[in-house]
């Protein structure tokens, strides 16, 4: 998954100032819900803790949860991790009684929570767990938790989320998650921010402030647009790998494919992501890649030597995840 990029030159914020503007007025008009979509590194994290600097949080509790790619992932994960971040708050004053269903899953709030509740049935239980998340997300008083990645969340977290989601809300949510790999309760949200990519215009005005020239050559910021698809984060480590020495920015010109530097980071982030999708996506993706050029579905499927089902499926799918694009009707 991309880095943390927030400590680096290329945490600079380009081309999202709509999208901030948007997201800060629903945040200040709490409770309130907001997705945030997108595919891998578009930019989804760097709004999101954009918004945390803003002046729309200013005086609030913002609880953050990050979910992972695990195999199997935590039961309520990224919210128990954003909720230990609440020991300063919950211990001003007594808790109700509901969030003793916590001791389980918050051990370290253990001395700070009510006394344990009696056992029940699991489906009793799960419902005892999610009204006392609400209760003990209630105590600050107008917080804000953002999970990040939601779409790497069990299913349990996704219950909890939409339980939270429905009225009488008692927290702002924001939440971030790639379309490809999971379908939110869009119904239940107020705002649905969907991140594209950055326009030439906006990669010209990244490689300018993260090499510390005013000034990018214009055939050089196209070449770059063209080899990121305006990815951000596929910008920035080619950049940074300019920055670095590593590469010479006169190498971004228009040049044979062969001859183009992929960062490694930038490979492997690929690599990782064309595994999930499948063999065939894979194939159709490097048929892709070496052609080069704009291809139509009958010259992908002989050049990846797929059958014409397995490549219209392949297709479907690539493009649904962004790793490719259809270029003009037909292409690719």
């Amino acid at each position: 998954m991309p880095p943390d990029t927030t400590s680096s030159p290329a945490a600079v914020f380009v081309g999202r100032e709509v999208e901030l503007g948007a997201l800060a007025r629903a945040v200040r008009a709490s409770p309130t819900v907001v997705l945030v979509e997108g595919e891998a590194g578009v930019g989804k994290t760097r709004l999101v803790r954009e918004l945390l600097g803003h002046r729309a949080v200013a005086g609030r509790t913002v609880l953050v949860g990050r979910c992972r790619p695990l195999r199997e992932p935590l039961p309520y994960g990224p919210v128990v991790d954003a909720l230990r971040h609440l020991r300063n708050v919950v211990g001003a004053g007594p808790l109700p009684p509901i969030t003793g269903a916590l001791h389980p899953l918050l051990p370290e709030l253990a001395p700070l929570l009510p006394g344990p509740l009696p056992a029940v049935d699991a489906g009793s239980e799960r419902h005892r767990v999610f009204r006392a998340v609400r209760e003990l997300l209630a105590v600050p008083g107008r917080a804000v938790l953002v999970l990040e990645d939601v779409h790497w969340a069990d299913e349990g977290t996704h219950e909890l989320l939409r339980f939270l989601a429905c009225p009488p809300r008692e927290v702002s949510l924001v939440l971030t998650y790639r379309r490809e790999d999971y379908l939110p309760p869009t119904h239940l949200a107020d705002l649905v921010l969907r991140l594209t990519p950055l326009t030439p215009g906006h990669v010209r005005e990244l490689a300018c402030a993260l090499l510390g020239v005013p000034e990018v050559p214009e055939d050089v910021a196209a070449e770059l647009h063209r080899r990121t698809a305006g990815i951000p984060f596929a910008v920035e480590e080619v950049l940074r790998e300019v920055r670095d020495g590593a590469v010479d920015l006169g190498t971004l010109r228009p040049g044979p494919p062969d001859r183009v530097h992929v960062p490694v980071l930038l490979r492997d982030t690929m690599a990782e992501h064309l595994a999930r999708l499948g063999p065939a996506v894979t194939r159709v993706v490097r048929a892709a890649a070496v052609l080069d050029a704009p291809a139509p579905e009958d010259v992908l499927a002989a050049v990846a030597d797929l059958p014409a089902r397995d490549t219209a499926d392949a297709l479907v799918k690539a493009l649904r995840t962004g790793v490719l694009h259809e270029v003009s009707p037909g292409r690719y």
